[in-house]
C-alpha cells in the first residue's frame, strides 16, 4: 500500500470502490437472487409475498450501491 501511496495517490481510493463492488455483489445481489430463483434448494416451501418484495427491494438498493460506485470510478460524484 505505501507504495501505491507514493506512486498513484488516488489509487487506494480507487481499489477500495472495487472492493465495494465486489462486497455488494457478491453478499447482496447474489443471495437475494439465489433466493429468488430458489435453484438451489428445490425442495423448500414457496416464498412469501413479503419475502419476494424484500429480496427485490435489497437487490434494488445493492444495484444502487454499485452504480454510485462506478459514477464515483468514472468521475461523476452523484453525493456532492
Amino acid at each position: 500500500p505505501l507504495i501505491i501511496i507514493n506512486v498513484y495517490p488516488s489509487g487506494i481510493s480507487q481499489i477500495l470502490s472495487f472492493a465495494g463492488i465486489f462486497v455488494a455483489t457478491i453478499l447482496g445481489i447474489l443471495p437475494n437472487a439465489m433466493m429468488l430463483s430458489k435453484t438451489y434448494n428445490p425442495g423448500m416451501p414457496p416464498n412469501s409475498i413479503t419475502q419476494k418484495a424484500l429480496s427485490i427491494l435489497s437487490i434494488i438498493f445493492f444495484s444502487m450501491i454499485i452504480a454510485i460506485e462506478i459514477w464515483q470510478l468514472v468521475g461523476w460524484n452523484p453525493i456532492n
